[in-house]
């Protein structure tokens, strides 16, 4: 079971963001509030796996709470959900930690799909965007990514990294999409043969950024 806080600020933007995830049986929303403050005694109060969170709020934006609860262990994923598409938004959020960066616009289906995957570790953000904030060098790359990224060399296909590491193929597409981002690279020998490159293989308790 995935446990989710929504903070959000308006009323019947909440009630429809909660009602698409808890379309999953998987998922339950533990609460939903509506500021800053209140998210973050509610995530010191108790563990919490996803937040998903607007980017403008009533005391304050996102990037504020996440700089609040930096110290939160084990640390929420965050996913944050906006009517910007705004680089510098996106920007902010990938240098934060963020999973993710999702439009309100965006179908429900989308919304849901990007709730699975950072509940499973993955990432859900639009790769064009990401290379637009010139952040994509700056990305930490996960031990996940790391073990996806071994597999890749091995010559693993998607649905045998899925199996390997017991996560879905969309999750494993998901931890793809971000090691393209971050390698500069287009297809799987470009994305290998970069990796090996700045010896991303050869420490991976390593920690580089």
């Amino acid at each position: 079971m995935t446990h989710l806080l929504i903070v959000e600020d308006t009323e019947i933007v909440a009630s429809g963001i909660r009602m698409t995830i808890e379309g999953a049986e998987e998922n339950h929303v533990v609460a939903v509030v509506p500021s800053v403050v209140q998210a973050e005694g509610f995530l010191r109060s108790r563990p919490i796996d996803v937040v998903v969170v607007d980017v403008r709020l009533e005391d304050g934006t996102a990037f504020d709470l996440m700089r609040k609860v930096a110290d939160i262990d084990p640390a929420p994923a965050f996913l944050i959900v906006s009517s910007f598409d705004l680089v510098q938004y996106v920007d902010a959020a990938l240098r934060l930690g963020a999973s993710g960066y999702i439009l309100k616009t965006a179908p429900t289906s989308e919304l849901l799909g990007a709730v699975t995957t950072v509940a499973a570790g993955g990432w859900a953000f639009d790769p064009d965007l990401v290379r637009k904030t010139g952040a994509a060098k700056q990305l930490t790359l996960s031990e996940r990514d790391r073990q996806v990224i071994d597999r890749l060399v091995a010559g693993r296909s998607n649905d045998e990294i899925g199996t390997d590491l017991n996560i879905s193929r969309k999750t494993v597409e998901a931890h793809l999409s971000k090691l393209y981002v971050k390698f500069d690279a287009s297809t799987r020998v470009d994305l290998v043969r970069r990796a090996e490159r700045e010896q991303w293989l050869e420490s991976p308790t390593s920690d580089r950024a």
